[in-house]
């Protein structure tokens, strides 16, 4: 057998080295793959939720109602008013405020565990009071207390654009009032277990800020009948639509089925006990 040179044994033993430095990479590459599998997993029912959604927001038209189904009540003449809480608002208020709180919250108990299972069910719940509200809008097709004022009716039809004639014609149930019951009534509870997980004085005195997302959502809601955009039945039956679904997926991800490898409930009380 012919010897190596000892330039070659280098050239060979650098040739191991990064084949043992691929083998680590890979190797890391599917750990970290593997980590993030069931996250991954989790995000993608309310990312199926949200499409749905915006299918039905845009291929599904709401029933026409006939305005002479309105002669005798209720009244669909009232003037259009400026929204006081418009779009961009809403999102800060039931999204970007809830996912900071719940970040603050987990970060200064270092449950960075819990941080992903809260931002998760956070969104799903979300994604489920939108789809359900958009499906409602849709087959109700009820129409705007400012409704002829705001799809500009003529006597016989609107005159304004397709997507304001159209959105004039989704008054049942409130999408603002859904919204917030799901993502501030999530960030009540959310509060609410962690607040109430200690019995010390200080948590026992900082309970009721637990209730204040519920207020703020219910402000919310109230804004849109003051803008003329929606009646009290239509915010309450959102209110109800978005609680509901806050509590539901709650539930679902901190009582039922195992998630990271740890089941919920016991992921509950891990947070519950570090709190």
């Amino acid at each position: 057998m012919a010897l190596l040179s000892p330039e070659e044994r280098r050239v060979m033993d650098n040739m191991s080295y990064g084949d043992e430095d691929q083998r680590d990479t890979g190797s890391r590459w599917r750990s970290l793959l593997g980590e993030l599998k069931p996250f991954i997993i989790e995000i993608s029912t309310p990312t199926v939720f949200f499409f749905a959604s915006y299918a039905v927001d845009c291929y599904m038209e709401p029933y026409h109602r006939a305005v002479s189904e309105y002669k005798k009540g209720p009244d669909i003449s009232l003037p259009v008013k400026d929204t006081i809480v418009d779009d961009n608002l809403l999102v800060w208020l039931t999204f970007v405020l809830p996912v900071l709180v719940i970040i603050a919250v987990c970060l200064s108990r270092k449950n960075y565990g819990e941080l992903s299972r809260g931002l998760v069910a956070l969104v799903e719940a979300l994604a489920v009071s939108t789809l359900i509200t958009t499906v409602g809008k849709k087959s109700c097709g009820s129409l705007r207390p400012c409704f002829l004022a705001y799809c500009q009716w003529n006597g016989t039809h609107c005159t304004a654009s397709p997507l304001v004639s159209m959105d004039a014609r989704q008054s049942f149930p409130s999408g603002h009032a859904s919204s917030s019951g799901a993502g501030l009534g999530f960030l009540t509870i959310f509060l609410n277990r962690a607040l109430t997980s200690n019995t010390s004085l200080a948590h026992t005195l900082t309970r009721p800020i637990a209730v204040l997302p519920t207020i703020l959502a219910l402000l919310i809601a109230v804004s849109r009948t003051i803008d003329n955009h929606h009646r009290p039945e239509d915010i309450a039956m959102g209110l109800f639509i978005g609680s509901a679904s806050a509590a539901t997926i709650f539930r679902c991800h901190y009582h039922l089925h195992p998630t990271f490898g740890v089941a919920r409930r016991d992921a509950a009380r891990e947070f519950s006990g570090s709190v």
